[in-house]
């Protein structure tokens, strides 16, 4: 027998679309979610990814925000909201937004791949590093070495950033790193 108010239902399909890239039926399977269970946080995090690769970074926002009203402790979301205000140049913001989410999950290693890209934006480069070495730290998944390749990387560029506006606190920064 089918439910048609089964919201587990609406959501799981809303994943499920959303990870073979079909976007507006993940879109509508969320919606319909919602209209079930309008306090659900993690429909609306879905959501926010869903419509923030559709390029409505407005609505995604509001999403996160909503999902962090229904959940404050959902790191899942601080993170995603620190990425739609870090892609609209707000280093700050998104700062605020992976502090608020490691002190919910402090072991959450994203985070501090992200917070690392936002200070380096701010230049505050010595901080950027500290959050890559965090995540390198922190990553226990099969993809270490992909991740530390990555966060090398990242490492040198803000060095290579860091000697040309800084050269002085980059030779300090580099002291730190032996």
């Amino acid at each position: 027998e089918l439910k048609p108010d089964y919201m587990n239902a609406f959501f799981n399909m809303g994943a499920s679309f959303q990870e073979t890239g079909d976007l507006d039926a993940a879109h509508n399977s969320y919606l319909k979610a919602l209209q079930i269970e309008p306090a659900h946080a993690a429909s609306h995090n879905n959501l926010g990814i869903v419509l923030k690769k559709k390029g409505l970074t407005e609505a995604a926002l509001r999403s996160y925000q909503r999902a962090i009203e229904i959940n404050p402790d959902y790191p899942e979301a601080f993170n995603n909201l620190g990425n739609v205000h870090m892609d609209q140049g707000d280093w700050e913001l998104a700062i605020e937004a992976y502090k608020k989410s490691v002190l919910v999950k402090p072991d959450y290693a994203e985070v501090y791949n992200n917070m690392g890209v936002a200070l380096q934006g701010l230049g505050e480069f010595k901080s950027a590093i500290s959050n890559y070495q965090k995540q390198i730290g922190l990553n226990q998944n099969g993809d270490f070495l992909k991740v530390a390749e990555t966060t090398k990387k990242k490492i040198l560029t803000v060095v290579s950033e860091s000697l040309q506006k800084k050269p002085v606190m980059t030779y300090a920064t580099l002291n730190l790193l032996k």
